[in-house]
């Protein structure tokens, strides 16, 4: 049970990696809007574009991690449960 619920908080911790990964983005995509409101060099923007779309990825690769990981960590639970269950009610504790 304690490794189930182990995954089921590193899904949690994956999926909220997502926001930071938000946070990125905004900072990538402001820094372009910045550099092009200074007139800079069309390299300071590309720079702020790649670490907006960069950030986006690894939330995403966050996000299909920490799905998976609550899935598997769910269904484990539900199993486990299932059978604590059934061992009570037909009183072999041993099984579990």
């Amino acid at each position: 049970m304690k490794k189930a619920i182990a995954l089921l908080v590193a899904g949690v911790i994956l999926m909220g990696v997502t926001f930071l990964a938000l946070i990125g983005n905004t900072i990538g995509i402001i820094g372009a809007f910045d550099a092009m409101n200074e007139n800079t060099e069309l390299s300071t923007v590309a720079e702020n574009i790649s670490l907006s779309i960069y950030s986006t990825l690894v939330g995403i690769i966050a996000f299909l991690i920490g799905i998976v990981l609550l899935v598997i960590s769910i269904i484990w639970i539900v199993k486990i449960t299932k059978k604590s269950n059934e061992c009570l009610t037909s009183g072999q504790m041993g099984d579990i």
